[in-house]
């Protein structure tokens, strides 16, 4: 190939080179333009996508941040309206408590009223209850030995009558080393003197100890020939089982039977001076001599029914001793009849007669 054929041939190629440069050029061009314009929609696209997240997420999160305070507000709310519920289904809850517990109370109080519940004293340990001449009407362990305490002063009185030497006026003096027994109720000073009357009523009505031997001194006994004089009374009368070894009754060592003394309270009865002293509620004397000014004396009779029932109490005398527990012996006129009644060994508070008196209602 000479100069001219490839200057020819390269001036060919060049236009075709640069032709098909051009169309490549053009394509390319045109490639690159659908290219970016595509890049520029995908762009678009995602800032769309995403701008439309970001903004939702900061709109989302203005409104999280603005509903806070309500949604805190409204927790809030709740909870107290919660806690206030909580209380007050408490309160009612303790209400209806207070008010069943008020009402069970109410009922039992009704109930316990409806029943009369009052004091309720365990039973007689022994009873006896004879007819005027000494028939049985009704008894309970009524030949048991028991301690009869003060009930003593009966035979005492019984026996002073039938032994007695002074005037109810005459005067007994107080000797402490030959007279005292444990209490001194009277207080008496040594030289103290009482009427002979004075003395029988102490023993009868107030159950005073001192008095009871003082007694003696009425008599021309002596207090050992005295004493040997009530159980040689106790023996005339019948009773058995029977023994005394002091005027007062200060020892459990003196015993008997609610038999046997219903008939010694049968006896009594039948002296008009003893069945009025026994008969006395309230006995008031003042010491004939008085020592120690310590003169004026009252008692009430210590049988604490009296005047409190509705039967007719006509005599009474009671006694108590630790070992005895209460003992009463009563002359009673109750529907046209006279009874003779006397309980012991009844574990009932001290001088309650409660049982006594339920027993003669029932009569």
């Amino acid at each position: 190939m000479d100069q001219k054929e490839f200057e020819k041939w390269n001036e060919n190629m060049f236009f075709k080179y640069n032709n098909e440069g051009l169309k490549n050029n053009f394509h390319y061009q045109s490639n690159m333009k659908y290219k970016i314009i595509q890049a520029f929609f995908i762009l678009f696209f995602v800032w769309g996508v995403l701008g439309e997240g970001a903004f939702a997420a900061a709109t989302s999160k203005s409104a999280a941040i603005k509903s806070a305070p309500i949604r805190f507000a409204a927790i809030k709310s709740a909870a107290i309206k919660s806690t206030n519920v909580k209380q007050s289904a408490v309160k009612s809850a303790t209400a209806k408590k207070a008010i069943v517990k008020k009402s069970v109370v109410k009922k039992a109080v009704k109930k316990a009223v409806k029943k009369k519940i009052v004091y309720k004293p365990p039973e007689i340990g022994s009873y006896f209850v004879a007819l005027d001449g000494g028939e049985k009407l009704q008894g309970k362990n009524f030949k048991k030995e028991l301690p009869v305490a003060s009930l003593t002063k009966m035979m005492t009185a019984l026996v002073f009558i039938e032994n007695r030497v002074k005037e109810w006026n005459e005067t007994i003096a107080y000797q402490p080393d030959k007279h005292f027994v444990y209490g001194n109720y009277l207080k008496l000073a040594d030289g103290d003197a009482l009427t002979v009357k004075d003395l029988l009523y102490s023993i009868l009505v107030g159950s005073v100890n001192e008095p009871a031997r003082m007694l003696v001194d009425a008599t021309n006994l002596s207090e050992k020939e005295f004493i040997e004089k009530m159980n040689y009374k106790a023996a005339a009368l019948g009773m058995e089982n029977t023994k005394y070894v002091d005027t007062s009754g200060i020892s459990p060592e003196n015993i008997s039977t609610s038999e046997y003394q219903a008939k010694l309270l049968e006896a009594i009865f039948a002296e008009s001076d003893l069945r009025e002293a026994m008969q006395t509620k309230h006995y008031e004397f003042v010491e004939a001599i008085s020592v120690d000014k310590n003169e004026e004396h009252h008692f009430n009779h210590t049988n604490s029914l009296l005047g409190k029932t509705n039967f007719e109490i006509l005599a009474s005398k009671t006694g108590y001793l630790d070992e005895a527990k209460n003992n009463l012996a009563m002359v009673v006129q109750k529907n046209g009849r006279l009874l003779y009644v006397v309980t012991m060994a009844d574990p009932s508070r001290y001088n309650d007669f409660t049982n006594s008196k339920k027993l003669v209602d029932k009569l």
